[in-house]
């Protein structure tokens, strides 16, 4: 049975100095509690002690207790606990504040077919890196900041009934078929060595040891059942972090390497349900970013008004070293283009829907769009493509060519990507088929 407000009282008599001014004024014994008495907190009113007289305020010796340290305070207050509204109407609202993040997607009116823009048409595109919008990060130190630390900032904004909305019509209209294909990257990683955006021979030769790991966590991560799912997800989670808290390292293929696990890692912690690794894969993100915009120190872009370099079927030297470096480089920037549109998908499906992109995407300046260079198989049949087959190089401002120009055969797994979320994804699939082929 709990004790009254009285016993708990009387079962702590008061030393000799002085009660509090509250259980003075109601001749109530006071159990000198610190920072309030027992019977002040209970009733959440202030609780004030007044210094002892003393004949001399003078110290001579060092403070050596806590009963010393109270003599030397002359007030001490519990502040009495904020009022709780006692309706709805009484609870302040929460300004609707539109942000647009530096991977926002841009939504436009749905009344109207042209929907949906990944930023490829944006009007003033940045054209160095130093044009690119930070990242905010969450400040433990910053009071107004209402987001959880976990790398990106997310609005504390009411739901609107229109931006769900759209952002469903996005989703199930242009982003549903590279959001599947973005979740089937890991298995083709385990499988193939290699995704829509890392081309499979790339590290023939030698792997750098952190896509190694993000590859073997890939194979655990097809294997993963409900049995086994805690095991597998807490080594997923282990080596992400890990490599995230890495510093950058300075050779290409090391840090091209670096941005694909950064990217797989995120692809599996976001896309798996679990609340966990989505925390997790959150604050990550940073890094993830950072390494993508690093990688674009290392990239050449090729100019699209410049004839191609012609290539001989013999010898073959010439064509095998042109084979190597254009491997590395598509790969390179392939993975920096789908980084910064996974990053922008991610922030649509939080409902951070925006009104103008921020321009990473642009920063990707050309990449190639052929089914015939990407998959050939060794340099006699990268050479031959190169020569005998039609390609796109395609930029932010033509991307529209590959539409006019190209046949269903051309276009490889990173162009169907692009392609659907620009075009939307039955539009595609119309012209997919007029074009002799399937999507």
């Amino acid at each position: 049975m709990p004790q009254s407000l009285s016993s708990l009282e009387r079962g702590n008599p008061p030393p000799r100095r002085k009660a509090c001014s509250a259980c003075i004024k109601a001749k109530r014994r006071c159990d000198l509690g610190q920072p309030g008495c027992t019977r002040c907190s209970l009733r959440k009113i202030p609780c004030r002690y007044s210094r002892p007289e003393r004949s001399d305020d003078s110290r001579t010796g060092p403070i050596d207790n806590m009963s010393d340290i109270l003599k030397t305070t002359d007030i001490l207050e519990v502040s009495p606990q904020p009022e709780v509204p006692s309706t709805i109407d009484a609870i302040p609202t929460i300004t609707d504040t539109s942000t647009s993040g530096a991977f926002a997607l841009t939504l436009t009116d749905f009344s109207n077919d042209d929907v949906f823009n990944l930023g490829f048409m944006s009007p003033e595109p940045p054209n160095s890196l130093d044009t690119i919008p930070p990242l905010k990060t969450p400040s433990a130190s910053d009071p107004s900041n209402d987001t959880v630390a976990t790398g990106i900032t997310l609005p504390l904004v009411p739901p609107r009934t229109r931006d769900l909305e759209a952002r469903s019509i996005a989703v199930q209209t242009r982003l549903r078929y590279a959001i599947d294909q973005l979740n089937a990257a890991p298995r083709r990683m385990a499988l193939e060595n290699g995704t829509p955006w890392s081309h499979p021979l790339l590290y023939r030769h030698s792997m750098p040891r952190s896509l190694e790991d993000a590859q073997a966590c890939c194979a655990l991560y097809m294997a993963k059942n409900e049995i086994n799912a805690t095991v597998i997800l807490r080594s997923i989670l282990s080596r992400a972090t890990e490599l995230a808290s890495q510093p950058m390292p300075s050779g290409p293929p090391e840090l091209l390497a670096r941005t694909n696990a950064l990217l797989l890692y995120s692809i599996m912690m976001l896309f798996d349900g679990d609340i966990y690794a989505r925390t997790l894969a959150e604050h990550n993100l940073l890094a993830l970013r950072d390494s993508a915009v690093e990688i674009l120190k290392h990239i050449n872009f090729p100019n699209p008004d410049t004839p191609p370099q012609v290539l001989s079927l013999y010898p073959l030297s010439m064509a095998r070293e042109f084979w190597a470096e254009w491997i590395f480089q598509e790969s390179a920037r392939r993975t920096s283009l789908m980084t910064f549109f996974f990053l922008q998908t991610y922030r649509l499906l939080q409902g951070e829907v925006a009104g103008q992109c921020g321009g990473n995407l642009y920063l990707c300046h050309s990449l190639t769009i052929s089914a015939h260079l990407w998959e050939a198989k060794d340099a006699v049949d990268f050479a031959e493509a190169w020569q005998g087959r039609k390609y796109i190089l395609a930029t932010p401002s033509n991307l529209w060519s590959v539409v006019d120009d190209a046949m269903a055969e051309d276009v490889d797994a990173l162009g169907k990507i692009l392609l659907t979320a620009m075009m939307g994804i039955d539009e595609f699939k119309g012209w997919m088929i007029s074009r002799d082929g399937r999507l």
